[in-house]
């Protein structure tokens, strides 16, 4: 196959994934890129994006710690959809602003285990936070707790998150976000240590007896950091 076959069946495959999905797809991809060709993608988007005024103002919201605060007092639905278009914006350092999503997630993810609703939602919520570059540890080790929960409730649901991998797709090889602090090994990038890694996380989809080793509620947030 040449390669912009190759191409095209990857931009196939990536069409059909949410944006959830194709985030911690893109993810993958950067963990096997070199120094020199992380910065050209840098220099690629930044040039982009400079002119995107809209996805400024997105990104003072979702840095705006009062803001989000204020998002306890919304319907369950609308804090869900907020934290969902905000939280990829949140910048690395911004402790206070963490500090509020991490007060909203648990809220969200014990509504959607009790109600059932919102399962697709909160694997993506659950999959950006576990990914994202301003969680410590120990945010994603409290995270990552409710990842069982979220695989039972969807079991007892009877719901199919996983949708059928392509052919040899099972080595998706996907990696952590980008951690603050990045190192190299024979040029390329290092992202999440083994240290940074939740153990909890290791033991999603094993529940005994229970066939939900291959939800996409465990598999995407699972495989994100692993």
């Amino acid at each position: 196959m040449m390669f912009r076959d190759q191409v095209g069946v990857l931009a196939s495959w990536f069409k059909g994934w949410n944006e959830c999905e194709q985030t911690v797809a893109l993810v993958s991809l950067l963990k096997r890129v070199s120094r020199t060709q992380a910065r050209f993608l840098q220099v690629c988007l930044e040039h982009s994006l400079a002119e995107c005024t809209e996805l400024q103002v997105l990104e003072g919201e979702a840095n705006n710690p009062g803001l989000i605060s204020q998002w306890q007092g919304e319907p369950k639905e609308r804090i869900i959809s907020l934290v969902l278009t905000h939280l990829p914006l949140l910048k690395p350092g911004n402790t206070e602003a963490k500090s509020e999503y991490m007060r909203l997630l648990p809220r969200i993810l014990a509504h959607t285990i009790e109600h059932g609703h919102h399962l697709e939602e909160s694997r993506q919520l659950l999959s950006y936070a576990l990914i994202h570059p301003a969680t410590s540890l120990e945010d994603r080790s409290a995270l990552a707790l409710w990842l069982n929960h979220l695989e039972e409730r969807a079991a007892a649901r009877g719901d199919s998150l996983e949708r059928p991998p392509p052919a040899n797709s099972r080595d998706s090889g996907i990696g952590g976000g980008w951690h603050q602090q990045q190192g190299c090994e024979n040029g390329h990038l290092l992202l999440y240590p083994s240290s940074s890694v939740p153990a909890t996380i290791n033991t999603v989809g094993t529940g005994g007896g229970s066939n939900t080793s291959n939800d996409r509620c465990g598999i995407l947030a699972a495989t994100a950091i692993s």
